[in-house]
């Protein structure tokens, strides 16, 4: 019996541990608030039927309505210095995060625009 849930165990980590190495993670490689540089990983958290994605400092990149936002979650409500319109009529903006240019709040950032990268900024390297 004791091997039995022994086993289970090891079969529930491993499940466990692939879906960690599945989770999404979004970069964001330029941008001229350091702040929100780097690597978002997907957290348990949902906004609007998708998962927010965050930083240890509280940047964040999160859905409300249709809209994409890229801010800070450290205090409520949560700033969004950037953002971006999906758009309806293509599902997968609509639970992915959005892959075109996020504009500026212009109340709180002078910066350019941004984009969301799905892969490790230069090669791996931040």
């Amino acid at each position: 019996m004791r091997a039995i849930q022994l086993l289970l165990a090891l079969v529930a980590m491993c499940a466990l541990g692939a879906q960690a190495e599945d989770a999404l993670k979004v970069y964001i490689c330029e941008c001229e608030e350091e702040f929100f540089l780097g690597e978002y990983g997907e957290s348990a958290e949902m906004s609007a039927g998708a998962p927010i994605y965050k930083k240890a400092n509280g940047a964040a990149v999160w859905k409300h309505h249709t809209r994409w936002y890229v801010g800070k979650m450290i205090d409520w409500p949560p700033e969004s210095w950037f953002r971006a319109e999906a758009k309806e009529e293509d599902p997968d903006l609509l639970f992915q995060p959005y892959s075109g240019t996020l504009l500026p709040n212009k109340h709180l950032t002078t910066a350019a625009p941004i984009t969301l990268a799905f892969s490790p900024c230069g090669g791996g390297e931040l």
